[in-house]
């Protein structure tokens, strides 16, 4: 392999599970690797030094443009791929169209991934999943993907890379919405499940049980202060935490880019929030962690590699959970009590139970990185 063109056109934490394989592939001697992501994940990897050209496809603007210049698009795309010459493409998508594209108007002759409801037709390699992701992390599926390509990764940590500006830039934002960067501060994330659209809710633990529990931790580890972060659509909920909060809340939701937000969950002793994007870009900046699993199974799209500054929080007592399976989930469930009826008290007995809190507690908050 010299040229690769990687697909990943899914969220936030699909795109941070292929960092490992991603380094992975250069480190095997790669010349070129470009990747085609979707629209909203380009700044995960635009400052990834594995990756040499990404390539962001909107598809939910290219649905509100005629034929013509849709076509027209994908025609001047096409030969602009088409001269890179890539001899590999490592689909990442479970669907049958890059692939078939990648043969019929790229011309890559091996054509790698995984082939999930005789999806991958068009796949030269690929690994069965009749079941989805399961049973094991989505970064342990993509170490076989990386043996069937005879790489092997050799080390699966998930990686960020900063910018210098950036940080200066949303230490600047944060300071002006409030935030006292000589004092210690939680992180928490409200929101999360983007990628689920309009069911992102079946994602997302109640603001206000969110507000108690950093009370619960502010308390446990001395810390008074706490930064509210999410995209713009999440306001309402980072306002509903800083409404119902004893502590001091600054909320910077949907006014900080991506990357300022991470650097400053970098800075933040310990982040709190949902099943989501923010999570594992916290995990990969090196912040301890504190998730909610509702639906979603943490074995297969939890923090990773799970560590003693992780805790990962879900009910213990309900057979119905995780319902996510085969990409599926469901949607008509009216009760949700996988998350309404998971307390803040058990969320706390469960925090109590694992090493970050004590390490937390006691102020070392760099041993808990």
């Amino acid at each position: 392999m010299k040229n690769v063109l990687l697909v990943n056109p899914f969220g936030i934490g699909d795109v941070l599970f292929a960092t490992p394989l991603i380094r992975a592939l250069k480190k095997s001697g790669v010349s070129r690797l470009d990747v085609i992501l979707g629209s909203r994940t380009a700044g995960v990897l635009s400052r990834n030094p594995d990756v040499d050209e990404i390539v962001s496809i909107h598809k939910d603007e290219l649905k509100n443009l005629s034929r013509t210049k849709v076509l027209s698009y994908l025609f001047r795309l096409f030969v602009k791929l088409r001269s890179r010459r890539y001899d590999t493409l490592i689909d990442l998508s479970l669907t049958r169209e890059y692939a078939f594209w990648a043969a019929l108007a790229l011309g890559i002759k091996r054509r790698v991934g995984f082939n999930f409801k005789r999806r991958g037709a068009f796949l030269t390699e690929r690994i069965d999943l009749p079941n989805g992701f399961s049973g094991k992390h989505v970064i342990e599926f993509y170490r076989d993907l990386a043996s069937l390509l005879s790489i092997g990764p050799d080390e699966m940590g998930l990686r960020w890379y900063g910018d210098p500006e950036e940080e200066r830039s949303a230490l600047e934002k944060a300071v002006r919405a409030g935030l006292d960067l000589s004092q210690p501060y939680l992180v928490v994330a409200p929101g999360g499940g983007s990628s689920w659209g309009k069911d992102a809710v079946f994602k997302q633990w109640a603001p206000e049980k969110f507000a108690r529990l950093l009370s619960f931790l502010g308390a446990e580890c001395s810390v008074k202060n706490v930064l509210a972060v999410g995209s713009a659509s999440e306001k309402e909920l980072t306002a509903r935490v800083k409404e119902t909060c004893s502590l001091h809340v600054t909320d910077v939701a949907g006014r900080v880019s991506l990357g300022e937000t991470v650097a400053l969950i970098q800075r933040g002793i310990c982040f709190v929030g949902n099943d989501g994007g923010l999570l594992h870009l916290a995990k990969a900046a090196g912040c301890p962690t504190v998730s909610i699993f509702g639906p979603v199974d943490p074995k297969v799209y939890g923090p990773h590699p799970r560590t003693d500054s992780d805790v990962v929080v879900h009910d213990t007592e309900l057979s119905c959970r995780p319902c996510y399976h085969k990409f599926r989930y469901k949607a008509d469930c009216e009760h949700r009590a996988c998350l309404t009826e998971l307390s803040v008290d058990e969320v706390a007995r469960q925090i109590k139970e694992k090493p970050m809190l004590s390490i937390l507690k006691s102020g070392h908050y760099e041993t808990a990185r």
